[in-house]
């Protein structure tokens, strides 16, 4: 009898289980304290994913101090993040990240008035640019990992 009981509770809390991982139950409230809560990822990250993919990344270099500063000067003071980096045939590229949407925009404008082949995500406050001379086909491989991860 014991076990029989035992049997028709573990029946029972079988369904809770499966809709509470699915998240049933939970307020939405939860959800968007714990999205605002995760930090930005970083332009060294992103760049990360493009090494991980396989895509060649030559003289790669996290932005700081005076080069970051530079950036900032030449392309919007918005700029959190950055890296540079070249592919095997020493095309310039660099992903940047900025403190909001309108800095990315800002920073994708200045990109394309000189002349750089550029994307944004100002959602995510993310842009990749590089020299116009990379083929568009290369622009898409490199764009890919970044605005995936």
């Amino acid at each position: 009898m014991k076990m029989h009981a035992a049997k028709i509770v573990l029946l029972a809390l079988i369904p809770f289980t499966f809709l509470s991982a699915c998240g049933v139950g939970r307020s939405s409230g939860q959800n968007n304290a714990e999205t605002s809560q995760q930090a930005p990822r970083t332009a060294a990250s992103h760049l990360a994913d493009v090494e991980a993919r396989g895509l060649p990344v030559v003289n790669k270099q996290t932005l700081t101090g005076s080069a970051l500063t530079e950036l900032k000067t030449q392309y919007g003071s918005d700029i959190t993040s950055a890296a540079a980096f070249q592919n095997d045939h020493g095309t310039k590229m660099y992903i940047v990240v900025t403190k909001t949407t309108a800095g990315a925009n800002a920073v994708r404008d200045q990109f394309a008035k000189a002349n750089w082949s550029v994307k944004a995500d100002p959602s995510r406050r993310l842009v990749f640019a590089a020299e116009r001379i990379l083929a568009s086909g290369w622009f898409e491989k490199y764009q890919k990992p970044i605005f995936r991860g």
